[in-house]
């Protein structure tokens, strides 16, 4: 059994547009918690290696909104692990890319569930205490490849790809 280190954050990062808002030029809440849910399952199979599922989450309690040109930077750490099912802390911030205020939107907490079937590593590899380390400074993007972005290949379109 693999034993994965606690404290292994992934970070997702985008940008609020026009049309990811209400008529209050705020962020709508499902698209935080659309992004929050991907984060909480990249999260979840960056640290089991097998298939997951979303199966909960708690309740989330929006503070403070995210405005149309702000950042929103999301940010998910796996809490908890059981045999097949682990919980992950999710954290949505906003910061106005001018100012460089921050603030904090909504957190919340998302329990995936791994699906049984071959390509399942069961039980699931134990959390091992890690020291935080400093962060680099550097922002990195995270993208899922869904089928309608492939060709039927099952590969990415040429277009979408990046050098």
């Amino acid at each position: 059994m693999v034993d994965v280190m606690e404290g292994q954050a992934v970070c997702l990062i985008d940008m609020v547009f026009p049309g990811d808002t209400n008529h209050h030029g705020t962020l709508f809440g499902g698209v935080a918690l659309a992004h929050m849910d991907k984060v909480a399952f990249l999260a979840a199979t960056r640290h089991g290696r097998s298939p997951f599922v979303t199966a909960a989450s708690e309740k989330i309690d929006f503070a403070n909104p995210a405005l149309i040109g702000d950042i929103v930077e999301v940010t998910g750490r796996v809490a908890r692990v059981g045999n097949s099912s682990l919980d992950v802390e999710v954290e949505l911030m906003a910061e106005s890319p001018v100012s460089g205020e921050r603030r904090l939107c909504t957190r919340g907490r998302f329990t995936l569930v791994a699906v049984k079937g071959p390509g399942s590593r069961l039980p699931l590899p134990k959390l091992v205490e890690m020291p935080e380390q400093p962060s680099d400074g550097r922002l990195r993007m995270v993208n899922i490849v869904f089928p309608g972005q492939t060709n039927h290949h099952a590969t990415l379109y040429e277009a979408m790809r990046s050098n």
